[in-house]
């Protein structure tokens, strides 16, 4: 019902594309090429459903002999569906996976999901996860559970306890594929993955249920596979904070969330987890339980949960215990003996370093994981220089202080030996360190003798190298210094736009603007509700209101203006009253001034918009 295929020899041309069918002549994987296979001419295709196969081979632009050769060593025939082909654990389990969620319903778990991938080896299937090692290089070291590997021993076939020279024969064909899950949360449509031949065996436990494997033809820069952290922690993860990310059925991939973890009753070498969605079954054995922080604290061994039985808990091997029975820390952290270390995220791939370059004269170091096989090529504006660092993972820059300074893009192209897609190129924007206003504060606002007005202002730019500052009212100038202080007395009082900017070796920043007006006048208003939303009342005092000469002066204009801007955003020209109703329909939510002009006087007041 399905058929794995191992070739032993595999001679494509340069130029030449391999495809595997189906019967139903479906394409079950992405273009198969030479490269894809650096280190290892010994190659495995992961089963396909059926009972035959159809192996096509392009050779593009050769109108002459066949250049390419292959040759099957071995077919692996499977008598179960293709989908339920699973480790070599006999569980009381039912088929149904339909509790389990696909990732896609889940996706802040796609980063670490993208380390997870479902395997092949010896006509059994299983789930396992890349992990990062102390070096954060991109060696590919593959977790997973002891039983997936020893199939061909013990009672009617199962595990023996030893991985024997056959199994260990079988894994130079294991297959590995990589991002096989559903494109949507709920849909049928499955992606085609990226798929990976030959694994060593570096370590095993059979106490724990571990096994540490290294791809042969691991993934590339380009193929948007990630590597999980690990925790050797003792106490157990959070309760509702662990997941498992794994191929049940080996079926595309699926996530299940813990409700508690603990440790096992029976056996302290192994975590027991209840779930609070989902479970796992037949080809999940050896994902990893991953903590709250998405680092592997274990792998799956075995249990009775099911779709029916969600109540049950299942077992899975203490990552602490593998450490050193396993051996893993000669492998995964060899000259620090680390406690933990986070994943290396590979997809999205970003550029570590500040947003924001000075003109200090400082350097500034950018930098990228410094990953094996891999060669490094930077780019720069002309307004920066390279100090060090070129062709390298971790690039040092200056200013270029003989052009003009501006905004601009740091990139970085990586090209890698290995998988499928061998080149990323990854980008940064920066900014100018140009100053900019945080704040401005109130040190003076009164009235003196009832008309007259001082207004004193502090500007506040926090630690941004600031030489000088400069400060205008109503537009024009009106002082530069180095000093962040602005101080104004005004008579008779009146409304005014003062803007601040700050400078430094960069240049000048942008401005801020406010309006400021005074809390003096020969009128008095009042303006509710404050905060407002749909509309505001302004009410003028009625003494003043009794002694306008309505004969000379009949309007009264009231203006909505935004504190920051100093923009008029709505003008109401009305006649003469001591009460206006106004709407303040498509105003946005701010904080605005409210200023009435009566004859030659101005008053305003500060309002909050909802």
């Amino acid at each position: 019902m399905n058929i794995g295929i191992v070739f032993n020899q595999f001679s494509l041309a340069a130029n030449a594309e391999m495809y595997i069918f189906d019967e139903g002549r479906m394409v079950m994987d992405s273009a198969i090429k030479s490269s894809h296979f650096t280190y290892s001419s010994s190659v495995g295709i992961f089963p396909v459903k059926g009972n035959s196969v159809i192996i096509y081979i392009f050779e593009n632009n050769n109108f002459g002999a066949f250049q390419s050769s292959i040759g099957i060593q071995n077919l692996e025939a499977g008598f179960q569906e293709m989908y339920d082909v699973g480790d070599n654990e006999s569980q009381l389990r039912t088929l149904s996976i339909d509790c389990i969620q696909k990732i896609m319903c889940q996706t802040n778990k796609l980063t670490a999901a993208r380390a997870v991938a479902r395997f092949s080896s010896n006509g059994y299937a299983g789930t396992g996860t890349l992990i990062n090692d102390e070096n954060g290089d991109g060696r590919a070291f593959f977790l997973t559970a002891f039983h997936v590997i020893d199939v061909s021993g013990g009672f009617l076939g199962g595990s023996n306890g030893v991985i024997d020279q056959n199994e260990l024969n079988a894994l130079a064909n294991a297959r590995f594929q990589f991002r096989f899950w559903a494109t949507n949360c709920n849909g049928t449509v499955i992606t085609n993955g990226l798929s990976f031949s030959g694994a060593i065996l570096r370590a095993a436990w059979n106490n724990s249920d571990v096994v540490l494997l290294e791809l042969v033809n691991g993934p590339g820069i380009g193929d948007g596979v990630n590597y999980a952290g690990w925790n050797r922690q003792t106490n157990a993860p959070a309760d509702y904070g662990s997941t498992i990310i794994h191929h049940a059925d080996a079926q595309d991939m699926r996530i299940t969330n813990t409700r508690s973890v603990n440790n096992w009753f029976w056996n302290n070498m192994f975590w027991t987890a209840k779930y609070s969605s989902g479970v796992v079954t037949q080809g999940s054995s050896g994902a990893a339980l991953l903590n709250e922080y998405d680092q592997v604290v274990g792998q799956l061994r075995s249990g009775w949960s099911s779709c029916n039985f969600t109540d049950f808990g299942d077992r899975y091997g203490k990552f602490h215990h593998s450490w050193n029975g396993a051996g893993l820390q000669t492998w995964l952290s060899p000259s620090q003996g680390l406690s933990s270390v986070n994943a290396l995220v590979l997809s999205p791939l970003s550029i570590n370093g500040v947003d924001v370059i000075d003109c200090s004269g400082s350097s500034f170091t950018y930098s990228v994981p410094n990953l094996l096989s891999c060669s490094y090529s930077w780019t720069v504006p002309n307004s920066l220089n390279i100090v060090s660092g070129q062709n390298t993972a971790n690039l040092v820059v200056t200013r270029n202080s003989s052009v003009p300074f501006s905004s601009g893009q740091i990139s970085v192209t990586i090209t890698d030996s290995r998988g499928f897609n061998r080149q990323v190129v990854v980008t940064k924007n920066f900014s100018v360190g140009l100053p900019s206003i945080l704040g401005v504060s109130t040190t003076i606002n009164s009235c003196l003798g009832g008309s007259d007005w001082e207004l004193g202002l502090d500007a506040n730019v926090g630690n941004q190298n600031v030489t000088s500052y400069i400060w205008t009212k109503n537009g024009s100038l009106y002082s530069s210094g180095p000093s962040p202080s602005f101080y104004t007395y005004e008579f008779p009082p009146s409304c005014m736009q003062i803007g601040v900017s700050a400078v430094n070796a960069c240049g000048t920043g942008p401005e801020a603007s406010m309006m400021y007006c005074p809390p003096c006048g020969g009128f008095r208003i009042t303006v509710s509700p404050n905060p407002a939303k749909d509309e505001m009342v302004v009410t003028i005092n009625k003494d003043r209101i009794d002694k306008i000469d309505k004969s000379a002066k009949n309007t009264t204009e009231i203006m909505l203006v935004e504190t920051v801007t100093g923009m008029t955003i709505k003008t109401w020209v009305l006649g003469y009253s001591n009460n206006y109703r106004l709407s303040l329909a498509g105003v946005k939510k701010g904080n605005y001034v409210v200023v009435v002009k009566n004859g030659t006087e101005k008053v305003s007041k500060q309002i909050r918009v909802e």
